[in-house]
């Protein structure tokens, strides 16, 4: 079984073989991930100047307090 499965392993004709052997599919799950973690930062910030915002200020107000009173 483990030479079946370390066999499969050095394929590139399944998922985790394609992962594992194939330099560009490294890559690109690379660039992946550094988009995923660009656009979470840039997600943060955007609520974060919405949080600030005069059309918004009141929604967030009221759930600090709803989350402080559950806290309690």
């Amino acid at each position: 079984n483990t030479k079946q499965a370390t066999a499969q392993l050095n394929k590139k004709d399944n998922a985790l073989g394609v992962l594992l052997n194939d330099p560009s599919v490294a890559s690109d799950l690379k660039q992946t991930l550094q988009n995923l973690n660009q656009g979470t930062a840039k997600l943060d910030t955007n609520m974060e100047a919405l949080q600030h915002n005069f059309l918004f200020r009141g929604f967030f107000k009221k759930k600090k307090k709803a989350e402080e009173k559950a806290k309690n």
